[in-house]
């Protein structure tokens, strides 16, 4: 992929690898030294997770620059939600080219989810971090596996086996929504997002959009059956009977013991407390879409600048280390080894 990625560039700039997390700050340094515009990940949801997670901060109130996803993952879930289609030398073809001749680019105005002292697009513990360990189980990633993993739920909560009841497995919490605390015994998923679609399609979290500096926070503990006959519900964005559902600028989080919890499809189990909000907004690049999506993407708005994060980002003590490359000057692109 190094090679192919330094043939498109050309002459336009040079491929270097990192070899470690803790590398990444100083990319995010380069970029601002050199005045890059456009930072290209190639990799997944993961990758660009934790690529933000450590930008962010570097920038501080600096102007992010434009995003580019080359889809490198199995899921590629932010890519598909926000329509951003096409194969990742395609796409980065496609935009040096337009980037070169000064030509129009298709921008998503795309806000971030602020969790803690990391950054993504969708989070969530309960459901969405059990399902996760048992997708990651399979042989193979990818779409079939979750679809794989779907089906099994639902047969499991029909005839009540014991998957259905490890899924739902719940977590006592504490929220706090604005200033207003609800407590939940016995919630079995708790996700906030700041895209629609967070999976096969299914718009779980339909309102991302709906009120700028808003997130979108849902919490149930209803049974694994009465999930299972909505699930037309979850995939067509439509609120569920049981399904607590906010808009907030704020949510804290308390639960019992230390759940899996994910952002972004990154795996994490080191803390029990959350602290949730609208992160900054960063200017997405999208391709493949002949037409503008309706119901994506904020409204045009004012200059886009990072939120300083004080925190050292240090805690990433269950992702494995990534390798990143540089494109430049023009791009710069940051992929799994």
């Amino acid at each position: 992929m190094r090679e192919a990625l330094q043939r498109i560039v050309g002459d336009a700039g040079r491929v270097y690898e990192t070899r470690s997390i803790a590398e990444i700050p100083r990319v995010a340094e380069e970029f601002i030294e050199r005045k890059l515009d456009i930072l290209a990940v190639n990799g997944g949801d993961g990758t660009t997770h934790i690529t933000l997670t450590h930008f962010i901060p570097v920038y501080g109130e600096r102007p992010l620059p434009k995003l580019l996803s080359l889809r490198g993952g199995t899921m590629n879930t932010i890519s598909n939600s926000i329509r951003h289609k096409g194969k990742s030398e395609n796409i980065l073809q496609s935009v040096v080219e337009k980037y070169q001749n000064n030509e129009k680019l298709d921008i998503v105005r795309q806000p971030l989810l602020h969790i803690n002292d990391r950054y993504g697009f969708m989070w969530g513990y309960g459901i969405v971090g059990n399902f996760l360990e048992a997708y990651y189980k399979g042989t193979t990633l990818g779409p079939w596996q979750a679809a794989k993993v779907i089906a099994r739920f639902v047969f499991s909560a029909i005839f009540r086996t014991q998957f259905a009841k490890d899924l739902f497995a719940s977590y006592p919490s504490k929220f706090t929504i604005d200033g207003r605390t609800v407590d939940s015994p016995e919630c079995m998923v708790a996700l906030a997002a700041t895209i629609k679609e967070l999976g096969l399609g299914a718009k779980l979290a339909y309102r991302a959009y709906e009120k700028p500096g808003y997130v979108h926070f849902r919490a149930t503990g209803i049974s694994p059956i009465k999930v299972a006959i909505y699930v037309p519900h979850l995939f067509l964005g439509k609120p569920v009977p049981g399904i607590s559902d906010y808009l907030a600028r704020e949510v804290f989080i308390e639960t019992e013991g230390n759940p899996p919890y994910t952002i972004d499809g990154e795996l994490y189990k080191d803390t029990n407390t959350f602290r949730l909000s609208q992160g900054p907004i960063v200017n997405v690049i999208r391709e493949g879409s002949k037409k503008q999506p309706k119901g994506i993407g904020l409204p045009d708005g004012d200059a886009i600048t990072a939120i300083p994060d004080s925190s050292s980002c240090e805690k990433e003590n269950i992702i494995s280390p990534r390798s990143y490359m540089d494109i430049g000057p023009y791009l710069q692109s940051l992929g799994p080894i």
